[in-house]
């Protein structure tokens, strides 16, 4: 009887300590999570970087645009809801300098894994006045932040997605390629008539 009560009573002060810790416990536990489907919904995402380019690029033709090409696009996280595109403009064209002059066309395309790869929209864009400081992809600094520039607002000539492309920013402001990339596997742009501009910087950034 004297060892049951001994018992009991560590039992219970094991008790005590524990409820004692409990909200420390709840405090300092992992945040939660909203969910939408079967994934967690996205943080804010950073832009991530699609490719450097410093010619015009070989257009998707019938015989090239296959998921042996495919495969190599940007990889769209798969909860996201909206792709957003932007694009960063260094040098004159000929070197180091300023690319506020610089203009380019280019062609927005998405695939579906092993899948073709299909167009969703064109159009055309020049670099505007808004100097960039740091690499939006790495955080670097630049060297020169007179000598990059954004482009600003994307001129859409032809949406053939099954939603809307929207096209958002202002002269002199970073211009932005948005839509939504329903439930694609990888993205990329094809860039032509590159003009005044020595390196064109494409960036994507997914959002739910």
């Amino acid at each position: 009887m004297k060892r049951f009560a001994i018992l009991l009573l560590v039992v219970c002060a094991c008790a005590v300590v524990f409820a004692g810790t409990l909200p420390r416990l709840v405090d300092v536990g992992t945040p939660a999570t909203v969910a939408r489907g079967t994934g967690e919904m996205l943080k804010a995402d950073q832009w991530h970087l699609i490719r450097a380019i410093s010619a015009d690029d070989t257009a998707f033709s019938t015989s090239n645009s296959t998921w042996t090409n495919g495969q190599y696009f940007k990889r769209i996280d798969e909860r996201a809801m909206t792709c957003s595109v932007m694009f960063l403009a260094y040098g004159d064209g000929t070197g180091a300098g300023d690319p506020s002059s610089g203009t380019f066309s280019w062609k927005l395309y998405v695939v579906r894994r092993h899948g073709p790869i299909e167009l969703v929209a064109d159009g055309t864009e020049a670099i505007g006045g808004m100097y960039c400081s740091h690499f939006p992809h790495s955080g670097v600094a630049v060297s020169d932040a007179s000598q990059y520039c954004f482009g600003e607002l994307p001129v859409l000539s032809n949406d053939y997605w099954a939603t809307t492309v929207a096209a958002s920013g202002t002269t002199d402001s970073v211009g932005v390629l948005n839509f939504d990339p329903l439930n694609a596997w990888g993205l990329d742009l094809r860039i032509s008539s590159l003009s005044g501009i020595t390196t064109l910087y494409t960036y994507a950034r997914f959002t739910d």
